[in-house]
């Protein structure tokens, strides 16, 4: 007869099984990472729509699972779960806030829904440990992405759109468009069939040099090169 009863086990490890996810409960018995009483393999029941593999325990902490033994004749079902080392989102946490994170211990990948800053918003890391964050604000009328020191950003409020990779920046403005940085029309090759250049000096077929284009309020010579001329 299989043991009944509920329990609070450590998981161990996870595998999937015929599409289904299945999690490994043991029972810590003492500090030693063998030292444990193997519970048997659980079933997991979570929300629909919702399937996660718990991450292995480490020096940080590790995942635990509520599980109830001898339903329907299985040896084990789990039906809740928690990770410690999900410590840092909780404490950011205010009421009505609700996130959905990765299972690893840096919760690398978040979807945040924000209730009192009317805010949803999706983040990861990136190869560099950076955040990159793609933002909702329904407080401010604001979308965003941010990206390694890069801003594009609607504002709902003011009808602008910016564009900034942190050295240069492009902004609409209702019917104007600013350009802050050095400008060249035309891409970084003159074509004196049919492109335009803005700039101090610029030779046709020959690539422009870095940090020779012309600002916005410098001298600057136009060249306008018709098909035939």
């Amino acid at each position: 007869m299989a043991k009944t009863g509920n329990d609070i086990t450590e998981l161990a490890s996870s595998s999937v099984v015929g599409g289904v996810p299945i999690w490994r409960c043991v029972n810590r018995l003492g500090p030693e990472p063998e030292n444990v009483e193997p519970v048997g393999e659980a079933e997991i029941f979570q929300a629909l729509g919702v399937t996660s593999l718990p991450y292995p325990p480490d020096e940080n902490g590790k995942a635990e699972g509520v599980i109830m033994r001898g339903v329907a004749g299985r040896p084990a079902t789990c039906v809740g779960a928690r990770d410690t080392r999900s410590a840092a989102i909780v404490g950011n946490l205010k009421p009505g806030d609700t996130v959905l994170h990765s299972t690893g211990p840096s919760q690398a990948a978040q979807v945040q829904c924000k209730e009192v800053k009317r805010q949803v918003l999706m983040a990861t890391k990136d190869p560099n440990g950076k955040t990159m964050i793609a933002m909702l604000d329904g407080k401010n009328n604001k979308f965003q992405l941010v990206l390694a020191g890069m801003i594009f950003e609607f504002n709902g409020n003011t009808k602008n759109i910016s564009i900034s990779n942190g050295q240069c920046q492009i902004l609409m403005q209702g019917s104007t468009i600013c350009l802050d940085g050095d400008v060249i029309l035309g891409g970084k090759v003159a074509d004196p069939v049919n492109k335009v250049a803005i700039c101090p000096t610029l030779t046709p077929g020959v690539p422009a040099t870095p940090g020779v284009s012309a600002t916005f309020g410098a001298a600057a010579s136009v060249s306008v090169a018709l098909p035939g001329a």
